[in-house]
């Protein structure tokens, strides 16, 4: 079972592709870039707008910087110069396959009428989305906002780790399992309006006190704007008063523990999981397949790495403490749930401050298939072929294999998993 949907990279978007601002609304605000706007206060040239208009013109003069400043070091900016939160939106055109290429639009068309200041990163490979984050995010803007699985939730948890900076998810991939963890609907509509709800709260503490944000948001967070300014909560509730109706007005920001990873290429972090058995081959051979394209090159990666299954010797240091096992399925989790769904460690939590280290014995391939409905139901723990513990730190190694967080490949054994507490900051 694949750890993750594999269109969670961006592909080859056919272009740039920003919503039209609503009438009278800013486009870029404090985030979007000077010169010839394209809706999104994206730049033909120059620096970045301090509110800019919908077509992206800068509002004043000077290097073009929001007039509410920047926060520093890691902190969190003020408005985009009249007071209001700043928003980045970045979205995966090919989240489920394309399927939901037109969802990213309506977000940041809703959070634009809603009165916030939204920029919107849509760029045609998952590198070059990154980089325009990381310039975007230099920002400092109040919250970073993913559209699609699980590959988009990695890339803000590894933009935003151990900052102030909090994380918001609209899922619409084909695992989104960081969302099924935080209780984030997944359903388009709700998640949205969750989001939106969790926004209005953030605004709400802004407006009322800049110290209020700053508590919310975690230290080191600097206040949104003055005590009394205006940063869109009235227009978030007086535009689209649909979006706390009914929603269960939730805590502005929660703040979970990580996973954090170390091995030959580097440093990474993860929310859900790092896989390094079945799923992690599963995960391996797809990439290497030119098609079918979609899920069904997935299907068929699962048959062909299921011929083959057989138990693979690892070497583990769980705690500090050497081991030896040998397993068909093993994972790192800090969240419940991989592969959209598959429970591995039902008994997870994102705030313990602890990891769960999952493995399954060797068993035959009828063993193994009748095991996963189980897995998908969390009826599995205390079956005499699995093994959970929890951990702080674990050293994984085995010949042969290349591990995957989140569903995104790491690279060749050995890697070393600590859990990092209270590392991020979500909307959730």
């Amino acid at each position: 079972m694949p750890a993750t949907e594999p269109d969670d990279a961006p592909e080859r978007a056919a272009e740039h592709a920003p919503s039209a601002a609503p009438a009278g609304g800013v486009a870029g605000g404090g985030g979007g870039r000077a010169g010839g706007g394209d809706g999104v206060g994206r730049a033909g040239g120059g620096g970045r707008a301090g509110g800019g208009s919908s077509d992206g013109r800068a509002a004043g003069g000077g290097d073009g910087r929001a007039a509410g400043g920047s926060a520093g070091d890691g902190g969190v900016g003020g408005g985009d110069g009249d007071g209001r939160l700043r928003l980045v939106v970045a979205i995966n055109p090919a989240a489920s396959f394309g399927h939901t290429s037109g969802m990213g639009a309506r977000v940041v068309d809703a959070l634009r009428l809603d009165g916030y200041a939204v920029e919107q990163l849509l760029a045609p490979d998952f590198d070059t989305l990154k980089a325009e984050a990381r310039v975007a995010l230099a920002e400092h803007p109040h919250a970073f906002i993913v559209v699609g699985g699980d590959g988009m939730v990695s890339l803000g948890v590894n933009l935003l780790a151990e900052t102030a900076t909090p994380l918001g998810i609209v899922p619409t991939g084909t695992g989104n399992d960081a969302a099924l963890g935080l209780g984030i609907p997944l359903e388009f509509d709700a998640a949205l309006a969750h989001l939106r709800a969790a926004l209005a709260a953030l605004a709400a503490a802004a407006a009322t006190d800049g110290a209020e944000l700053g508590a919310a948001l975690g230290a080191g967070a600097e206040p949104a704007a003055d005590p009394g300014t205006d940063t869109g909560a009235g227009a978030a509730h007086e535009a689209a008063p649909e979006a706390a109706a009914g929603v269960e007005a939730p805590s502005p920001v929660r703040t979970i523990d990580l996973g954090r990873l170390s091995h030959a290429g580097g440093d990474a972090w993860f929310a859900s999981a790092l896989s390094a058995g079945f799923d992690a081959l599963v995960n391996e051979r797809a990439n290497h397949m030119r098609r079918p394209r979609g899920a069904s090159r997935y299907t068929i990666a699962l048959l062909l790495e299921l011929l083959r299954l057989r138990a693979r010797t690892y070497t583990l240091v769980v705690d500090g403490v050497r081991r030896e096992v040998a397993s068909v399925l093993l994972a790192v989790a800090n969240n419940r749930s991989i592969g959209g769904g598959m429970l591995i460690a039902p008994g997870a939590l994102l705030d313990d401050g602890a990891l769960d280290l999952f493995v399954v014995a060797p068993v035959s391939r009828l063993t193994f298939l009748r095991l996963f409905p189980r897995v998908f139901k969390g009826t599995h723990a205390g079956l005499p072929i699995v093994e959970l513990i929890r951990v702080h730190t674990v050293e994984v190694d085995a010949p042969g294999i290349i591990a995957y967080a989140d569903g995104e490949r790491v690279g060749p054994l050995p890697v070393t998993v600590t859990v990092a507490p209270a590392a991020l900051r979500v909307l959730a």
